[in-house]
């Protein structure tokens, strides 16, 4: 009784070690379509992966169910022949992506990091990759996949992203990343992708965009819908495969929308019916914009605008200061404009260098000059005269050398330094309305000008506020981290206590049995 004691008492202690048995995990094929199917394949650690046996795996490949939170590299070495995978839904939070694979569909999973080759200069032959519904925050790793010509990232946390990441990238036809959480999406360098026609941001958190460095001639469809969209650098006409752009539930600048001309052949979808007026917005080309991007600024993130928002104020006074002054430029341009239509002063000077050229003419001895006739017609009568009135012939005589003076100094009058005034009036005309036109061209380049210098305060303070607007976000997520990793040591402070106190037992209990192993041997009764 006392052996079976003993023996009871070392079997309980070692039923309260872990125990594990070596057993092999076998996974086979079900072929449906063509492609392979596993269903429940389950890997909770690597250590798993040493039992694993795939059986008759071909591609393509789909993992219809399971749990996979780590699809490593050692699990990838075990599909060595699969370039087409398919893993939806199996809980993946970080995904190794060998170079060989060409399509790969990892859509509603928890991936936060993806994982690629060690070697930069391994190329990678990836065509189609759909990574929608994760939590991915950085997808630089993609600018390995020069070979790329679809990719969907809906769905992920992404805040910021770059064109440039996508440079090389030659075969590209489509880019889809709609409901991330982007304040930003710009272009450092002039980008060209001959091939791609598709491009969609809605769903974002944009306020500017700025398509200047885009060289996208194959472009049929923009989708920048349902942001918080103001300014758009650039034109919809430089696209000029553009058939279809969403613009519509944004807060456009209505001098942007005034200036869009889109051809005949772009579709521009429209605002929800009533939007406009319930928002208090203006409505142009049927979408929604306003000249005061501070309501739906300050309306939508309510009070985080921080010290910034008296600069709104300023921002209004200097648009409207830019507004007077164009208004007054265009008076003044409309009084310039009425100059040229006014020919009368143009006629008059026509009229007296017409009258000029026939006096010079006379002057000239081309004709007979009037003055000397009046005074051969005057001697006439001054003969016939003179017997019956001597007493005038000496005032006579006088008025006939007066006129015989005045004759010949008309005659030697040289006529073109009198008239030389009126010939410099077409030509002072003409400097006037030089001077005009140069005045407007002034006027239009100074308010240009104002118009940039305007429009760049707006835009500095757009990027302050998304500087201050994504610290804080940065700092919320922080402390919801920091809260979860608070959480995760207590528990491991009290899974730590118990599996002391566990220890603590199990060491009594083999102490014990030690003992009285030792008791027997020696012979000791009980």
């Amino acid at each position: 009784m006392k052996s079976l004691a003993v023996i009871f008492l070392f079997l309980q202690a070692c039923l309260s070690f872990p125990f594990s048995a070596d057993k092999s995990l076998e996974y086979s094929c079900e072929k449906l379509h063509g492609s392979c199917v596993l269903h429940n394949v389950l890997f909770d650690n690597e250590s798993d992966l040493e039992q694993v046996v795939f059986q008759d795996v071909s591609d393509p490949l789909t993992i219809a169910s399971g749990k996979i939170p780590h699809f490593t590299r050692k699990l990838s070495e075990k599909l060595p022949g699969v370039v087409d995978l398919v893993i939806n839904g199996l809980e993946v939070q970080t995904l190794y992506v060998k170079p060989e694979m060409i399509h790969l569909e990892a859509v509603k999973n928890q991936i936060k990091m993806l994982e690629v080759d060690d070697d930069p200069d391994k190329t990678y032959q990836m065509i189609t990759l759909d990574l929608s519904s994760n939590k991915l925050r950085d997808v630089q790793v993609l600018s390995r996949f020069k070979k790329l010509r679809q990719l969907t990232l809906d769905g992920n946390q992404l805040e910021h992203l770059s064109m440039d990441l996508f440079q090389g990238m030659s075969e590209l036809r489509k880019i889809s990343l709609e409901n991330n959480l982007m304040h930003t999406f710009d272009t450092s360098r002039k980008l060209q992708l001959i091939k791609l026609q598709s491009v969609s941001l809605a769903g974002n958190r944009l306020i500017e965009l700025d398509v200047v460095l885009w060289d996208l001639p194959s472009l049929k469809q923009l989708d920048v819908s349902k942001n918080n969209l103001y300014t758009f650098s650039g034109s919809l006409n430089q696209f000029t495969a553009l058939v279809d752009a969403k613009l519509s539930s944004n807060y456009w600048d209505c001098d942007f929308l005034e200036t869009l001309n889109p051809t005949e052949k772009l579709k521009l979808d429209e605002d929800e019916p009533g939007r406009c007026r319930e928002q208090n917005l203006t409505t142009i080309k049927n979408l929604c914009c306003t000249s005061d991007p501070s309501g739906f600024l300050t309306t939508d993130l309510k009070n985080d605008y921080g010290i910034y928002n008296d600069k709104w104020e300023e921002l209004r006074a200097l648009k409207k200061s830019l507004h007077d002054f164009k208004q007054g430029t265009e008076q003044k341009l409309q009084q310039i404009g009425t100059l040229p239509e006014d020919r009368s002063l143009i006629e008059r000077i026509e009229d007296m260098e017409s009258k000029q050229k026939q006096l010079l003419e006379k002057l000239n001895g081309r004709q007979e000059s009037v003055a000397v006739k009046e005074v051969q017609e005057l001697r006439s009568i001054i003969t016939d005269h003179k017997n019956t009135i001597y007493s005038l012939e000496s005032k006579l005589s006088n008025l006939e050398s007066q006129l015989e003076e005045f004759g010949e100094r008309l005659n030697g009058f040289d006529n073109e330094d009198k008239f030389e005034k009126f010939k410099e009036i077409p030509e002072k005309l003409r400097n006037l309305e030089k001077q005009q036109s140069d005045q407007a061209a002034l006027l239009n380049a100074t308010a240009v000008e104002l118009q940039n210098n305007i429009t760049d305060l707006g835009k500095q303070q757009f990027r302050y506020h998304l500087s201050t607007v994504d610290l804080k976000s940065k700092l919320g997520l922080a402390q919801g981290r920091f809260s979860e990793v608070n959480v995760r040591l207590d528990k491991l402070v009290s899974q730590n206590g118990k599996l002391r106190k566990d220890v603590d037992d199990t060491s009594m209990r083999v102490n014990a049995m030690w003992n009285m192993l030792n008791e027997i041997a020696e012979g000791k009764e009980y």
